[in-house]
């Protein structure tokens, strides 16, 4: 009896030890990283989670304990270890389900950003998008309508949008940086440094472009994922991105791989003769070459090998996003597992599993599942002994090859190895192996008859026995596409390992007598091999056709519907190489554009965008790989951009709450695409805030094409025809404020110039309404006031001679306008006070002085007589200014040096022939000269006479007050201008003014209008002898 009892004591305090070595254990996330990796807490893009968390597991041993078979392994298949009445294994086991999901790919996660509804820019209250198949006709009262999917809305597209800019910045930054150590590599030519400095540069370049790329590629799978919460197909756009970035860390070779034939051979032979050369170290344990195979800082092996890992790492990384969900849920349930009498791992007995809770114990075999092929043994092994399953958590971790830990003893200051993993491998793949395939068939035969964990238990000893074909057959694996890739890559890869080990044990069996521990097995490693014989130089082209020719998977693809964007053959094309890749791209560029303008001619707007922004963006990321440092061509790949890229902007143009994110996109499309699309958007930008944002893209990004981007916007917004609806805005008003777009800096006032006179003689020709009020406006509002002179002065000193003559030559047109602008406004101040100035003044307050004596009607007239004067005065004096100011003001247009607006080339403006905008513009100053020259003639004269009429009916009433004509002038200082004579003699000036060379006015004066004007100067002539 005491044997017994301290039989069991010795297994408890063992179990004890264990445990609480396992519960030291910590799954590494980014919240409990080591201190040094601190510095990119505030950049999560700078972070491999993944690599960081492998090397912490290859030094971290999965199993500690020596190889030998320990008291406590011996009695681990009795009752006593998992069912075992001491308060303590009660603790254990009874305790709630808190499965903490490993953070691997914090990387490209990160929490989902609050949904955010459409800004409500000025530009979507103020017009309607043009151009492209989605366009709305001017005056539609269609309402623009914004998707309620969070992959479509505007937050989202910002954060594409960011990244690309981000990527774009860095990568032109990098090649301003290389242009610029050339330049002086070449000014220093006679250094002997210069070429190992140029070299050193030039690498150092490519290592920062690689980092660029990386984290584009990871800040795209981030966007993916977090939209995945709410549109599960973000998943696969999540997981792409993250493949890229993974092939991109290792190099640009392992992402646009060369899979043809001779490359593949050739990889082929360098990963053979590097696995000859590791398994020929006999001296090394299968630890030791197992890590060796793993790419590290130490250790480099080939790239094929370092690419087949980094696929293995990355769908394990793709299967971890996909369960987070699930481990979320499984963390916040309760598994209970009731006291049982029988051991609870024994697979005969499947009541027990009733015991327990079947469903639960299905989940809890699901989640162990799961953190297996994601390569966290540890943590399934730790999960299942948390929850009684202390047998299976010990088989599952057999497959450790067996070797050395060192441990560092700073108290005794000595090293230790401990003796880790299973020297029994072999043997133990071939059990995991059988007991794989006999689950299965149990559970196909039986229907049910047999545990619910079957399929799970099943999956999971084929998967850790590398039974590929086993796995792939099994129902919890077979319908997952993400899965079964996983099974397929990691089967591959332990198959590497399989081989390397084999190998190493057969140069330890040749060499060594007696061999080494484990390398008896050899009739099981030849029965392992040959199991997998199918993995054996399997390439990625034969896992694509694996998985197509999956049953489960087509069902479940056609299921889905056609309908759905590719994504999982966009990700096997970059991982079967380069071939693939262009094949991918060629064909859904076609198929993209198609569906596009098919949906526009149908009128129906059922079109997947998402895959369009995806296309779209990965496109632009290849294209970028062709001005690298390290350059690759890739075939046809920006004629393909610039059509995806293009529906895309269009898509960008139907919903103006994305309008601000135009530019970026637009600036990847050829300059004549963008001279010839973008301002036909521009020109509806109404709000000055929107316009000065665009602006300072353009700069940004479009600089070689700013001015002339800038001089068709304006141009276009000035034509009637270009401007299409504005909404409320006044077209006027929405001519005028289009001058902004070449008001924002200095070195743009010329061309600003040249396009106001543009906009003034259109104002000036409309025959169908008076515009001379917003003319005006225009000059005394809009402008700036110094912007004449400044336009000149500000020109830059490289621009061409001939448009600086243009600048010149607007310079005296717009002068000309102002000038004739404000005589006729001062014509117009005139006119209103003429109206409003009577002749007569009204006696109507005046004191009745019939009823007054002779002495106190001669003080009552004198009071009259002063107030009347005083009156009269004052009209003069109103009336007179403003007759003065609109005849000086017309008088100065009359006598404009050289003529006002003349277009002869002797005579002020020079001519620039064969230019059609200076043909059109001579052609309207011709027109307004004929016009307004005429016009500004007939007002000077009628501001002259009708002036003079209103002194003679003003000097009629002198007598009303018992005054004289000479009595009112000498009271009114006797200035000439007071007098009807003088404005009589004004118009008398106006004929040999009008006749003169000088000023050139009679050319523009028609035979009729010249006519018109003897008869009124002859009427004058008339009247002023009259008055004479």
């Amino acid at each position: 009896m005491t044997d017994a009892n301290d039989v069991i004591d010795e297994s408890e305090r063992a179990f004890a030890a264990i445990t609480a070595r396992l519960q030291d254990f910590v799954s590494p996330t980014l919240q409990n990283a080591p201190a040094s990796l601190s510095q990119y807490q505030d950049d999560p893009y700078r972070m491999d989670t993944m690599e960081w968390y492998q090397d912490e597991l290859r030094e971290e041993p999965l199993m500690t304990g020596s190889p030998k078979r320990t008291p406590l392994l011996q009695r681990a298949d009795t009752p006593v270890m998992s069912n075992s009445s001491s308060k303590n294994q009660r603790k254990t086991t009874e305790g709630s389900f808190t499965h903490e999901p490993a953070d691997e790919n914090a990387v490209f996660m990160e929490e989902e950003d609050v949904v955010m509804e459409p800004v409500q820019t000025p530009m979507q209250r103020t017009f309607k998008p043009t151009g492209g198949a989605s366009r709305t006709p001017p005056g539609s009262s269609t309402k623009t309508t914004y998707p309620k999917s969070s992959a479509l809305n505007q937050n989202t597209f910002r954060r594409y949008h960011d990244a690309l800019l981000g990527y774009l910045e860095a990568k032109r930054s990098l090649s301003q940086r290389l242009s610029l150590e050339q330049e002086e590599q070449q000014l220093t030519g006679g250094n002997a440094l210069v070429p190992a400095l140029g070299g050193a540069s030039s690498s150092s370049v490519a290592l920062a472009e690689q980092h660029e790329e990386e984290n584009f590629c990871k800040a795209l799978s981030q966007i993916g994922y977090s939209l995945s919460v709410h549109d599960s197909v973000c998943m696969e756009d999540g997981h792409f991105w993250c493949l890229l970035a993974m092939l991109r860390k290792i190099g640009l070779s392992a992402l646009m791989w060369h899979d043809d034939s001779t490359s593949l051979t050739q990889n082929d032979s360098t990963q053979a003769f590097f696995l000859q050369q590791l398994a020929a170290k006999v001296e090394s344990t299968p630890k030791e070459i197992l890590e060796a195979l793993k790419p590290s800082s130490q250790r480099q092996p080939p790239l094929a090998l370092k690419r087949k890992f980094q696929l293995m790492s990355w769908i394990q990384c793709c299967l971890d996003q996909e369960e987070s969900n699930f481990k979320s849920s499984l963390s916040r349930s309760v598994i209970s597992a009731a006291p049982s009498r029988t051991h609870p791992d024994d697979p005969s007995i499947p009541s027990l599993v009733s015991e327990t809770g079947a469903s639960n114990v299905k989940l809890l075999m699901r989640a162990c599942l799961n953190e297996i092929m994601e390569g966290k043994i540890v943590d399934a092994c730790e999960l299942a002994k948390a929850h009684g399953f202390t047998v299976k958590s010990c088989l599952w971790v057999g497959g450790e090859a067996d070797g050395y830990k060192t441990i560092v003893d700073d108290r005794a200051q000595k090293v230790d190895k401990i003796a880790v993993g299973n020297p029994h491998r072999w043997l133990w793949k071939r059990r995991m192996s059988e007991a794989g395939r006999r689950l299965l068939q149990d559970k196909q035969q039986a229907f049910g008859s047999v545990s619910a964990t079957t399929e799970e238990e099943a999956a999971i000893y084929s998967v850790l026995a590398n039974d590929v074909t086993t796995a792939l057959a099994n129902p919890c694996l077979r319908n997952s596409w993400t899965k079964s890739l996983c099974v397929l890559l990691t089967g591959v890869w332990c198959r590497v390992e399989d081989e390397v080990l084999y190998r190493h044990n057969c140069n330890r069996r040749r060499s060594c007598r007696p061999a080494f521990p484990g390398c008896q097995y050899e009739k099981e490693e030849n029965e392992c091999l040959s199991e997998t014989s199918q993995l054996a130089g399997m390439r990625e082209a034969q896992i694509a056709s694996t998985l197509q020719s999956n049953v489960f998977l087509q069902k479940k693809q056609h299921d889905e519907g056609s309908h759905r964007f590719p994504y999982r053959t966009a990700m096997m094309a970059f991982i079967i190489g380069r071939s693939a890749i262009l094949d991918f791209c060629a064909e859904e560029v076609t198929k993209l554009v198609s569906d596009i303008k098919q949906s526009s001619i149908n009128g129906q707007d059922d079109q997947d965008w998402k895959a369009l922004r995806f296309v779209t963006h990965l496109l632009c990321f290849l294209e970028s790989f062709q001005t690298s440092s390290t350059s690759i061509i890739i075939a046809d790949i920006t004629n393909q951009k610039n059509l995806v890229l293009f529906e895309y902007v269009k898509y960008l143009e139907s919903r103006p709450d994305l309008w601000h994110f135009l530019t970026l996109y637009v600036s990847l499309l050829p300059d004549s695409t963008i001279l010839e699309y973008l301002p036909s958007v521009l020109c509806k930008v109404l709000d000055t805030s929107e316009r000065k944002l665009m602006m300072e893209q353009i700069r940004n990004l479009m600089l070689r094409l700013e001015l002339p981007l800038l001089r068709r916007v304006v141009r276009l917004a000035l034509s009637t025809e270009g401007l299409g609806y504005v909404g409320n805005e006044s077209l006027d008003a929405v001519k005028c404020n289009s001058l902004e777009w070449l008001l924002q800096y200095e070195e743009h006032f010329g061309d600003a110039l040249i396009c106001t006179n543009i906009l003034l003689r259109d104002f000036l020709l409309n025959e169908d309404e008076d515009k001379m009020d917003v003319a005006m406006d225009l000059i005394n509002h809009i402008l700036p006031e110094d912007f004449v002179d400044r336009a000149v002065q500000t020109l830059p000193e490289d621009m061409e001679q001939d448009h600086v003559s243009r600048v010149n030559d607007a310079h005296s047109e717009y002068l000309a306008y102002k000038k004739y602008l404000n005589a006729y406004g001062s014509f117009q101040i005139w006119k209103e006070v003429l109206k409003g100035t009577p002749t007569l003044v009204d006696r109507s307050e005046f004191v009745d002085t019939s009823t007054l004596n002779a002495i106190e009607g001669g003080i009552a007239d004198q009071a009259v007589r002063r107030t009347w004067l005083k009156e009269k005065k004052q009209c003069f004096e109103k009336c007179l200014t403003a007759a003065i100011s609109a005849r000086g003001a017309l008088h100065k247009v009359l006598t404009h040096p050289g003529g006002w607006l003349c277009t002869d080339d002797d005579e002020g403006i020079s001519s620039h022939p064969g230019d059609d905008e200076e043909l059109t513009r001579r052609a309207e100053m011709n027109k307004i000269r004929s016009r307004h020259l005429v016009l500004a003639v007939n007002l000077y004269h009628l501001v002259c006479s009708e002036t003079a009429s209103w002194i003679s009916q003003s000097l009629d009433d002198t007598g009303s007050v018992g005054l004289s004509r000479d009595d009112l002038l000498s009271y009114l200082n006797g200035d000439a201008s007071n007098t009807e004579m003088f404005w009589y003699e004004q118009c008398d000036e106006l004929l040999p003014l009008v006749a003169s060379d000088t000023f050139g006015i009679f050319r523009a004066f028609s035979p009729l209008d010249l006519k018109d004007l003897l008869s009124k100067i002859g009427e004058t002539a008339v009247a002023e002898l009259m008055n004479g």
